[in-house]
């Protein structure tokens, strides 16, 4: 029974233990903040990408056009239709690259406004982590003083080990895992304390007298 007391004890340190490292591997504030931080880091990239295409455009938009003025400028062309049709190319690549620079300043303005949220985003995930890091001190505290009461209750353990029969300490083990982690119970009352189910006075007075051992009619 000693023995239960201590595997029972390690075991629920085991569990809360377990019950911590989920809590500190898991945070929904700092999941939260990171997943805006991403979203928002994605809309910059994509607008970066837009915006350097665009910038490619413009500049073979403009490429294009000197060329056109230098063939309209450079004297190589005589005939007045084909000049007419250089001039009209030209009046053409300026609107369209006057179109192309508005939207150029349209992206980069939504550049601005998204590094902005970006800023914000990565302050509140920054703040955050570190209100978790706060949160968890307490936490930590708590595994440290968990990891040494275990180790005590295992040098405990060992004590109690050797005192016991091997046949017995091996049935007290099977037990124990079948039943999680529970395999002793005391009687109170005429009762089981595991169950409740009630005992004969023929069954408590077995027990007593530790004549063998006995199993829990109800829960074993």
């Amino acid at each position: 029974f000693q023995l239960q007391k201590i595997d029972s004890q390690v075991l629920a340190n085991t569990r809360r233990r377990t019950q911590i490292d989920m809590m500190l591997a898991n945070d929904a504030e700092i999941d939260s903040a990171k997943q805006e931080l991403i979203e928002v880091e994605n809309i910059l990239e994509k607008l970066g990408l837009e915006l350097k295409a665009l910038e490619e455009k413009i500049l073979s938009k403009r490429n294009k056009m000197e060329q056109s003025e230098a063939s309209l400028y450079g004297g190589g062309v005589k005939n007045p239709k084909e000049l007419q049709d250089i001039q009209k190319e030209i009046s053409l690549l300026r609107t369209t690259l006057s179109s192309l620079e508005e939207e150029q300043l349209s992206l980069m303005m939504k550049i601005d406004a998204a590094e902005v949220e970006r800023q914000a985003a990565k302050q509140k995930a920054t703040q955050a982590i570190a209100e978790f890091e706060k949160r968890s001190l307490p936490l930590l505290d708590e595994i440290n003083t968990l990891t040494i009461r275990n180790s005590r209750l295992k040098e405990e353990r060992s004590v109690f080990i050797v005192q016991i029969p091997p046949a017995m300490l091996e049935y007290y083990e099977k037990l124990r895992e079948k039943k999680n982690g529970t395999a002793v119970s005391r009687i109170t009352d005429q009762a089981c304390e595991i169950c409740g189910a009630t005992l004969t006075p023929a069954e408590c007075q077995l027990i007593k007298k530790q004549v063998k051992i006995m199993e829990c009619p109800s829960c074993g």
